[in-house]
């Protein structure tokens, strides 16, 4: 979300909440706006402190465990 609070992204990030960091492209020119939403959803990230290994699409590897454990809940 981009009007997440710094202090609601840390505070979940100290709860061990994980992350997606996407788009949210609604749009009719994808090859021109998507690098800048991306930008704008990587910097709402920084802004919390989040790091890396607590974004779930940053790494192929975290997002297949992240939904295998989700799938045996």
């Amino acid at each position: 979300r981009c009007d997440a609070s710094d202090e609601l992204l840390r505070k979940a990030l100290r709860a061990g909440c994980m992350f997606a960091v996407n788009s949210d492209y609604h749009g009719k020119n994808p090859v021109k706006d998507i690098p800048a939403l991306l930008e704008n959803a990587v910097m709402q990230a920084r802004r919390g402190w989040i790091p890396k290994e607590r974004v779930l699409n940053a790494n192929m590897p975290l997002f297949v465990q992240w939904l295998d454990n989700e799938m045996t809940v």
